[in-house]
């Protein structure tokens, strides 16, 4: 061991490569043909593999890319070959498949499927089983677990040369995050936001009753041109109104700025406890469409619809 037992957390290849080697050597199958059929197929994963397929590289396997450098550009990566870590660091997948793989554990977690494990047993691997001496780092058997404010989140990181992804969620509340990239960039930062974004959707107060409907209030969504004073905004339907993202942000939820539709293509901006603030008015051109958004008399054009 590389550390005295239950003195330092440090992730291991080398030990999930050897529980690899293990199914090998239990179920008598090659660890790729017992895991595509006993696992990947079960849970409905139409596009993973516990590899990376060289024929599909460039296609649909993403080219990989190294970490930004000093002059702006970023090295090619060739293709990531497992080999005998397979196990560990090995496959491939999509954004959509490890979303059915996280609605495939809240379902095994409902009690409504225990075809491939127990409910009792993926709660087992999702509850801390081990905790670092400094309180920072919990792991459950595969899996990270951490708090989000009163949220118990569970998940799980990938890299390899030329790619990165994040797998968040909230199994509670059956909601989950999951980014791929094919840089090393920080993929957990992002789900991370993403998730505080979702959260705060699903907590967020109604606004404007039933007098708009989603058609009218995309009729306002798009990107706005903030030129030269910044690069852009984001503007979508929100709750019965519409929130305003400027862009780019590392910071989604507490970035948002909410409006609360007042009539007439007039909106009032929210402060974060609800008070009113000042009001926002959209243009629109000789067609009847909205082609900007006007603040304190300052006029962004319409770059986008969404």
């Amino acid at each position: 061991p590389l550390y005295p037992a239950s003195r330092e957390f440090q992730y291991s290849n080398l030990g999930l490569t050897l529980v690899g080697e293990t199914v090998e050597a239990v179920s008598g199958a090659a660890y790729a043909d017992y895991v595509t059929s006993n696992l990947i197929e079960p849970m409905g994963l139409e596009n993973t593999r516990p590899a990376m397929p060289a024929d599909l590289y460039g296609n649909s396997l993403a080219v990989g890319w190294g970490s930004l450098q000093r002059d702006g550009t970023r090295p090619s990566i060739p293709l990531f070959d497992a080999k005998g870590i397979a196990p560990a660091a090995g496959y491939s997948s999509t954004v959509n498949d490890l979303a059915e793989f996280a609605k495939w554990q809240f379902r095994v977690l409902d009690g409504a499927e225990s075809d491939v494990l127990k409910e009792a047993t993926l709660r087992d691997m999702q509850r801390v089983h081990y905790v670092s001496p400094d309180w920072d780092t919990n792991w459950g058997l595969g899996f990270s677990v951490w708090r989000e404010g009163n949220r118990t989140m569970a998940g799980h990181g990938g890299s390899c040369p030329g790619y990165r992804s994040s797998l968040l969620m909230h199994p509670e509340g059956e909601t989950a995050v999951t980014v791929m990239m094919n840089t090393m960039d920080s993929p957990g930062y992002l789900a991370s936001g993403i998730d505080d974004l979702v959260e705060k959707r699903l907590n967020a107060r109604r606004h404007g009753g039933d007098a708009l409907t989603l058609s009218d209030l995309s009729e306002y969504a798009g990107f706005y041109n903030v030129q030269p004073w910044g690069n852009e905004f984001v503007v979508v339907p929100w709750s019965g109104g519409l929130a305003v993202l400027d862009l780019p942000t590392g910071n989604p939820a507490g970035d948002l700025s909410i409006l609360k539709p007042l009539g007439g293509d007039r909106f009032v901006s929210l402060n974060d406890q609800g008070r009113e603030r000042d009001v926002i008015r959209f243009e629109r051109g000789e067609a009847g469409n909205v082609t900007a958004y006007i603040r304190f008399n300052n006029r962004y054009p319409l770059k986008r619809s969404l």
